[in-house]
């Protein structure tokens, strides 16, 4: 199967050899032509044999060799016919024939990641493969590589990897029933809400436009699709989502009995008597396919009939499996041979019959390995190792383990060999022999961590390889360890612990072992980090219930003593849904336990902090007394808030989920995304004259319900600041925290009517050195305005004509006079710079280019200004800040402060709005304080009410 898809693959990328130098075109045709090895791949009979006196022709002679051996060991040697691809890639680097080494790398890759589960070796192929490819731009190959990328990052437990990867193959196949199908497993991936969206949004979608007659893949899609929006407690999309699959056109088989097995299950799930009736035409057909395949002789239907019996509970379940695997034999389907005799295995296991259920397993896995179906075998073998681990007689067990391991070792299947040290060293423990135990889970963590490289299933074997140290009586060994297993965990994904999940699990389970075994061996102050260190609200509390029933006193005295699982905001947490849980407060505790988020538990979220917090720490005297820090990190499901000021600082977690302020802040977008079309389209937003009116309606829900998850909880810790300053990140990223909704009776009330608000990118950290207390005083303050350089902006020209009027000093360049010469000249002179103008950004600060007459200034360009004076830029644009870094671009260079709009801008109101704030800050007003004045302005207005108008602006930086 292999052969055949590298071959596939060649001829895929064939369609782009006139990209390829001429050489490498030569050489893929000669070695077609004169070994035949790569049959099928655009043999060229006018291609002339390697010219001997050629400097190169030894080597492209090796090449050949080595293609030839790749081929050759494929389907008998994994091991060495991915030396030789490693070769073969290697010389065609040396002789730039880069189109066959793509395929040389994805080939390996492939074979290293579905025949020996060596990731990260696959991974490194498939990155090769996947930058060759990108340069040539060929769409279809990038697809089936990105594919290929996201089930290997799939199979290590990398939920949002993979699902990144599915919507980048879906993204390269346009519209098409395949594209469907990757953005189906794309959401599967995630199963969150997320992962739901992107169902609902894109999947299902392009499935419907392109499924055409084939209806039981679109059925198939609506059930996924209906099952995940029950599990994320969404019914009634659940319920709508199964009524359309039960309106398709169906045969009645194994797919029609899930649309009506999950129509019941969303109609009970709603409260609707109806599930029960859908649920007996579920069994109508079930028993009509189990009893149809008693007299059948048609193979696929009897697998059909199989998969059902298994699936609904009915006692022919066994004789139907047994038929199939004996049709499968007979006509020659390996795959299906092995799916089916490792469910009969299991169902033999489990009525005591595991002799019989082993044989039954190898005889697949031989048959599979002749058919050189290496992954089919071993994944055959692999399912059968939990029933080998229950196995009655140990010797008999560890017989049976002796002969796969064989099969593991001949199919280089490296994922393989740890379950079978894995399932060794349990039978070995279940036998008391621990000594022998330890080793084998030692070994076993070493090839999943080493050669696999799925650090969770690592972390699940160190959790049972600490049990054994315990019963040793090594509990300090057994400490470090699982301490050095939460230090490795801290590289994967938060995105990937989705809770109620294995992973949840691994993790719940390790932190628990180390917190016992850290209190058994008198390392409480790490017991009690750890404890605080949990990555959920809940983890540590019931760690620390099951701990003080231990029957290591030690143990159970220190849980019991516990502060933290005794400490009143512990319970009220579990009480009042709007409290936070306290995990630290105090500057001491608080660094104490950034230094363990840091370093040893699994917030990898905390690495990528917008700003660190151990920076506020070392800064905190410099913090202005009116002003409070406020970071969010997400960390899969939890939200945790950091809030610092000059007096205290605080580490919490918010009751709130993650997935649902992500939720909310989509729905801002969106409401935002469409007013902007409607005024495209020549519909204005509708005036807020009362903001009780219905068309406010919606934007004060959503506004509302932020404010309550990211800023209700925190109250008692702003309440006493004037001035709010964010480090936005993760999903806030770009949302206008200045415009949440405190309060809506008897009037609306937003965070700007109670603080000044500002934001502080990564860059702008190093401002706190030089934060003073003055204020901006425009009359000793050269300022200059670049407007509509390139006519095509009116609102900009009467935008720099409220500017004048609120500071007659400032100095207006418009149209052709804003040009780069200009622009450059003033860069260094003056202290505000105001820009209106087209520009293009990127979530690269480097990525900066304003479009001036007669030139363009870039992120070189303001490097060398090396202007000190530069106070404050505003960039009167759209999407110049959040998650655009343009206003990134002038704080890299020089700028104190950036305004900078967070979506697109109406002229009307940003020539109103920079009317306002220029006119408060000529009063004397601070920028936070002076844009603040000037939203409330807009709105008051009753013209500009909606935030839509007003929020956009956004404060970058010092807010004096």
């Amino acid at each position: 199967m292999l052969r055949k898809l590298f071959v596939l693959f060649l001829i895929l990328i064939s369609t782009n050899l006139l990209s390829a130098d001429d050489t490498d075109r030569g050489f893929c045709g000669y070695v077609c032509r004169t070994t035949g090895v790569l049959e099928g791949f655009a043999a060229d009979a006018s291609v002339s044999p390697v010219d001997s006196s050629d400097p190169g022709a030894d080597k492209i002679t090796e090449l050949q060799r080595l293609i030839k051996d790749a081929l050759d060991f494929n389907g008998r040697d994994p091991v060495r016919c991915c030396a030789s691809c490693d070769k073969a890639a290697a010389l065609c680097r040396d002789l730039n024939f880069k189109l066959t080494e793509c395929a040389l790398s994805a080939f390996g890759a492939r074979i290293r990641a579905f025949e020996m589960s060596a990731y990260p070796e696959a991974e490194k192929g498939f990155f090769r493969a996947v930058w060759i490819m990108t340069e040539e731009g060929d769409k279809a190959a990038l697809a089936s590589l990105y594919e290929d990328y996201a089930k290997m990052s799939l199979a290590v437990g990398r939920r949002s990897g993979a699902s990144a990867y599915y919507t980048r193959a879906a993204s390269y196949r346009g519209e098409s029933v395949k594209a469907g199908a990757d953005y189906m497993a794309a959401g599967s991936a995630l199963a969150n809400l997320e992962g739901f969206n992107i169902i609902n949004e894109n999947a299902l979608p392009a499935l419907r436009r392109n499924v055409g007659k084939n209806k039981t893949i679109l059925a198939e899609a609506l059930v996924t699709a209906s099952e995940l929006a029950a599990a994320i407690d969404k019914p009634k999309a659940a319920l709508d989502i199964a009524k359309e699959a039960r309106n398709l056109t169906l045969p009645e088989g194994l797919v029609a009995c899930r649309v009506y097995e999950q129509l019941g299950n969303a109609y009970a799930l709603s409260g609707n008597a109806t599930a029960d009736e859908a649920h007996r035409k579920r069994k109508v057909l079930s028993d009509k396919i189990v009893e149809k395949a008693a007299t059948s002789s048609d193979g696929a239907y009897v697998c059909e009939a199989a998969e059902a019996a298994l699936r609904y509970g009915y006692g022919e379940a066994e004789s139907l499996l047994r038929r199939a695997v004996e049709m499968c034999e007979k006509s020659g389907d390996a795959e299906k041979m092995c799916d089916f005799s490792t469910e009969l295995s299991k169902l033999l296991a489990e009525g005591g019959k595991t002799e019989e259920a082993g044989k039954i397993v190898m005889k697949a896995v031989f048959f599979a390995s002749e058919k050189g179906n290496k992954s089919a075998a071993s994944r055959c073998a692999r399912g059968f190792l939990p029933a080998v681990e229950h196995a009655e007689n140990a010797d008999a067990a560890m017989n049976m383990l002796a002969e796969m391991i064989t099969v593991f070792e001949k199919n280089g299947d490296a994922k393989g060999l740890g379950e079978l040290c894995y399932s060794g060293a349990k039978i070995r423990t279940a036998a008391g022999k621990h000594e022998e135990a330890a080793k084998g889970f030692a070994e076993a963590r070493q090839i999943f961590t080493e050669t696999v490289g799925d650090l969770w299933a690592a972390g699940r074997v160190a959790a049972d390889e600490s049990r054994c140290l315990a019963k040793l009586g090594k509990p300090t060994e057994a400490s470090d360890l699982l301490f050095e297993t939460l230090k490795s965990l801290a590289g994967e994904s938060l995105n990937d612990i989705t809770y109620g999940t294995d992973h949840e699990d691994i993790l719940f389970d390790i932190y628990k072992l180390c917190a016992e075994y850290s209190a058994a061996a008198d390392m409480t102050d790490r017991a009690d980090l750890l404890m605080r260190g949990a990555a959920r609200r809940g983890f540590a509390v019931r760690i620390l219930r099951d701990l003080a029933a231990s029957e290591d006193t030690k143990v159970s005295e220190w849980a019991s003593k516990s502060e933290y699982l005794n400490s009143p905001g512990t319970e009220i947490a579990r009480t009042d849904t709007s409290v936070p849980v306290v995990i630290a407060e105090g500057w001491t505790s608080f660094v104490k336990y950034c230094l363990l988020a840091r370093s040893g538990s699994v917030y990898t979220g905390y690495k990528s902090l917008p700003i660190d917090p151990e920076q506020l720490y070392r800064l905190r005297s410099r913090i202005p007394e009116d002003t409070a820090f406020v970071e969010y990190l997400f960390s899969g499901s939890t939200v945790f808030v950091i809030v610092c000021t000059s007096e205290n600082a605080v580490y919490a977690e918010l009751p709130g989920k993650a997935e649902e302020i992500a939720e909310q802040v989509r729905v801002f977008e969106k409401l935002n995304a469409s007013k902007e079309e409607n005024i495209k389209s020549g519909i204005p937003v509708p005036p807020v004259t009362d903001f009780k009116s219905a068309a406010f309606a919606e934007t004060k829900e959503v506004l509302s319900r932020l404010y309550y998850l990211l800023l209700e909880p925190i109250k008692p810790y702003i309440s006493g600041v004037t001035n709010l300053c964010f480090a936005p990140g993760g999903c806030v990223e770009g949302l206008p925290m200045h415009a949440l909704i405190s309060r809506e009776e008897p009037t609306v009330r937003f965070v700007i009517n109670d603080h000044a608000v500002s934001y502080l990118p990564p860059s702008a950290s190093d401002l706190l050195l030089v934060w003073t207390k003055r204020t901006l005083d425009l009359r000793d303050c050269r300022v200059s305005v670049f407007a509509d350089p390139k006519n095509t902006l009116p609102g900009a020209v009467e935008e720099a004509k409220e500017i004048k009027k609120a500071v007659p000093q400032a100095n207006i360049y418009s149209g052709a006079d804003a040009t780069e010469k200009n622009f450059l000249r003033e860069l260094p002179l003056c202290g505000i710079l105001h820009i209106a103008a087209h520009h293009s950004g990127d979530v690269n600060p480097v990525g900066f280019t304003l479009e001036l007459a007669e030139g363009t200034v870039e992120f070189d360009d303001l490097k060398r200004s090396g202007n000190t004076p530069l106070e404050l830029v505003v960039l009167s644009a759209c999407e110049t800040a959040g998650k655009s870094a343009m206003a990134e671009s002038f704080i890299l260079n020089g700028a104190r402060s950036v305004i900078g709009g967070l979506w697109k801008i109406s002229d009307d109101s940003a020539s109103y709005l920079c009317g306002a704030f220029y006119r408060a800050l000529a009063s004397g007003a601070g920028k936070a304080e002076a844009l603040r004045l000037a939203q409330i302005e807009l709105a008051e207005s009753g013209t500009f009410t909606d935030p839509y108008y007003w929020a956009p602006m956004a404060l970058y930086g010092s807010p004096r």
